[in-house]
């Protein structure tokens, strides 16, 4: 929901998914949804179960964690059961969680409010901007572009946003 100038706007990213099975299980999804440049890099599921990924640092058995697959994707994978640290595995591809997604949508939402253009075309390893990004942030890139710097609580709030994908894969040195 956006209010602007006293009139109410309702945003949505059209497609709403269950989050959680009625157990309480959250859902995972496979298929890739929304316009490019807000899709979540985790939406660009590959297309076989199981692909070659280096396990995490921290990694192991069962954890599901983030991987670059193929020089083309950055996905969820679910570690076998003798994945070891730092060492290449037959991971199962493992879909995307929906919550999470919507938050990265709408940091790239407030992105394009902040800036008047988005940050990439897609976030996929293919896209320069997604690549500088990854390895910098969005804030960063603003400066890049010469935008007026934003205020400490914003620049953490965009990054909160986005943080868990694009600095959690730099993080986790993927």
């Amino acid at each position: 929901v956006l209010i602007k100038e006293g009139s109410l706007r309702v945003m949505d990213f059209g497609m709403a998914v269950n989050s959680h099975a009625a157990c309480g299980t959250p859902l995972r999804y496979f298929r890739a949804v929304g316009k490019d440049f807000y899709r979540a890099p985790e939406c660009y599921v590959p297309r076989s179960d199981f692909v070659d990924a280096t396990v995490p640092a921290g990694g192991r058995p069962g954890d599901v964690v983030s991987a670059r697959v193929g020089g083309t994707y950055l996905c969820d994978v679910l570690l076998p059961e003798d994945a070891k640290p730092t060492c290449r595995a037959r991971a199962k591809v493992y879909g995307y969680e929906a919550p999470p997604i919507d938050v990265f949508a709408a940091g790239v939402c407030l992105f394009i409010m902040l800036t008047g253009n988005p940050p990439w075309n897609q976030a996929a390893l293919g896209d320069s901007c997604f690549a500088w990004v990854l390895e910098h942030d969005l804030v960063e890139l603003m400066t890049a572009w010469g935008l007026p710097v934003v205020a400490p609580e914003l620049a953490e709030l965009l990054r909160g946003m986005t943080s868990s994908w694009l600095g959690g894969f730099a993080a986790k040195g993927v």
